[in-house]
């Protein structure tokens, strides 16, 4: 079975392509990268794709930490965390990660909402 074509999203300085997944909308972005909600063209399921930026992928030490947090993602099972599904280089050379899409707001605007009550949250 062959893979899919890639899929490009605009993203400065270039557009992300990675095979077997279609890049749909960014749906978050911090110091490392972007994360983009995707579907997984081979079980045709929503996934999010974390990015790294093609900046930060030039310099190894980003690199390994990037690489770090996939393996402690990896080990981590529990109702609240995000399962990662796969791993690997866009076809540009720069790392990705590929977790479970989960709808909704993050937990940092959960937080930051006025109507958020840390007493009824813990």
């Amino acid at each position: 079975m062959s893979s899919p074509a890639p899929t490009s999203v605009s993203r400065a300085p270039g557009a992300v392509h990675i095979r077997g997944y279609r890049l749909e909308r960014v749906v978050g972005s911090g110091g490392m990268g972007q994360v983009y909600r995707a579907e997984q063209a081979s079980l045709n399921r929503p996934v999010a794709v974390k990015v790294l930026s093609a900046e930060l992928a030039k310099d190894q030490a980003f690199v390994s930490r990037f690489e770090k947090e996939a393996a402690a993602l990896a080990t981590l099972q529990h109702p609240h965390i995000v399962t990662i599904v796969d791993r690997g280089d866009t076809d540009g050379g720069v790392p990705y990660l590929v977790m479970e899409f989960i709808e909704g707001p993050s937990l940092r605007e959960v937080m930051r909402s006025p109507l958020f009550d840390a007493r009824a949250a813990l």
